[in-house]
């Protein structure tokens, strides 16, 4: 408000709160959950791997699923649910989407730091990313509302390999096996995107604008979870049984 007004404020506004429901429910998780999970087991960092390779595929995929759908659907959902006078949020809540991505991958590497008892490391970390942000702020508003969120988006990659650095000092997880982790997220939101547009190619002038999301996101949603059945099954089952340690954690061992 203070460098670009009360209008672009509002369409910020509008356009981050894509990241707040998932923000606030990793949050809630990981301190009710993932930190005392992590904290029994932080003399077993092999267990700790694992666990922290589990959650790694479990948000991708269902954090990736649901932000490509926010992406694809923004030019004409956003219009369609407040009006043509929010069109400047479309973009801007098309990117800090894919930012929220990067930041909860980044967010599940707060328990382990934590667990394996580096409270300085995370300060640290907390201080120096702070400035990033800062800075990234400063830079964006060249730009208006759309170089903020974009500038995010950017750090959110870079800043992405150096917190993983860290966590390699931590506890044994391979590049390697970090990545595989991703690849069923990346191959079924793939899978999502391609057909989202194909369907939506296709309504497109048969249809309303109200058609055409609904149609492109029930094909594109159905074909990304045949597509996780088909090829990437074993791990799917592996994520749902992390998700039933992270609602039941009695269970967990």
């Amino acid at each position: 408000a203070r460098f670009l007004g009360a209008t672009p404020l509002a369409l910020y506004n509008l356009a981050g709160r894509v990241l707040i429901v998932p923000i606030e429910t990793l949050g809630k998780t990981a301190d009710r959950v993932i930190l005392p999970m992590f904290s029994r087991l932080q003399d077993d960092r092999h267990r700790v791997a694992h666990l922290f390779l589990e959650a790694t595929a479990t948000v991708a995929l269902f954090v990736s699923l649901p932000m490509a759908l926010v992406i694809l659907c923004a030019p004409l959902g956003v219009p369609l649910a407040f009006g043509d006078a929010w069109d400047g949020a479309v973009l801007p809540l098309q990117l800090l989407a894919a930012h929220s991505a990067f930041f909860l991958l980044v967010a599940l590497t707060n328990p382990v730091v934590q667990a394996a008892g580096r409270a300085d490391w995370e300060f640290r970390w907390s201080l120096f990313t702070t400035v990033i942000a800062v800075v990234s702020f400063v830079i964006g508003l060249q730009w208006g509302i759309t170089g903020v969120a974009a500038c995010f988006l950017v750090q959110g990659a870079l800043l992405n390999p150096i917190r993983f650095v860290m966590v390699q000092r931590l506890i044994p997880v391979a590049t390697t096996s970090y990545l595989r982790q991703l690849v069923p997220a990346a191959t079924s939101t793939g899978v999502l995107v391609g057909v989202w547009l194909v369907v939506a190619a296709a309504l497109r002038g048969r249809v309303g604008d109200v058609g055409v999301l609904a149609g492109a996101s029930l094909a594109a949603s159905a074909s990304s979870l045949v597509s996780m059945r088909i090829l990437w099954w074993a791990d799917l089952r592996r994520q749902l049984d992390f998700l039933r340690q992270v609602v039941r954690p009695r269970s967990a061992s």
